[in-house]
């Protein structure tokens, strides 16, 4: 006996199946954008080769966010840069622009409200900077936030005005091993 095929059945089935894939696709989605983050900059003055827009924000171990873009500085800030004197434009010129996301939920201590600026302002004057760091020996790198000597590494102030939270950088080990090395 030949069975007929019911098409408004199917055509149901595949419309309900089209349905769900949509929501969840929306769901997942939605959760990456309500998702509470705090955006970070720093302007890094050495090749950020092996570090890429993904990669993990880690403070002390525990990932605290991730890396979302990677450009130059100039083409952030090109017209604050431009009037600048030609060492001035030179010197900044060369600058990775680093723009981090971290996610409030790994970091509660931070305040909700508009005191974030000003605990953040005291943690880079205690020495809180941004570093990248290597994981293993694959050449993949991460940007490591940590506390490092305020007088060695010092708060290098920008002649522009960030659009993010900035925290300054500190030269990864194997930047400082070369310079190190230069000196001998």
């Amino acid at each position: 006996m030949k069975t007929k095929a019911n098409y408004f059945k199917i055509g149901v089935f595949v419309l309900l199946v089209l349905g769900m894939l949509i929501a969840g696709l929306i769901a997942l989605s939605a959760r990456e954008l309500i998702r509470d983050t705090i955006a970070l900059e720093t302007y890094i003055d050495e090749s950020v080769l092996g570090l890429s827009v993904g990669s993990p924000v880690m403070q002390r171990g525990v990932q605290i966010g991730t890396v979302r873009q990677i450009s130059f500085v100039p083409q952030e800030y090109g017209p604050e840069l431009g009037e600048l004197s030609d060492s001035a434009f030179q010197k900044y010129n060369r600058y990775v622009l680093v723009v981090a996301e971290v996610n409030r939920a790994a970091l509660p201590s931070l305040p909700h409200n508009n005191e974030v600026a000003n605990v953040i302002r005291e943690s880079v004057a205690n020495g809180l900077r941004l570093k990248i760091s290597p994981q293993g020996i694959t050449g993949i790198y991460y940007l490591e936030a940590d506390y490092f000597d305020p007088q060695r590494y010092p708060y290098i102030p920008v002649p522009w005005t960030p659009k993010r939270y900035y925290i300054p950088w500190a030269p990864s080990t194997l930047t400082s091993f070369t310079q190190s090395a230069d000196r001998i």
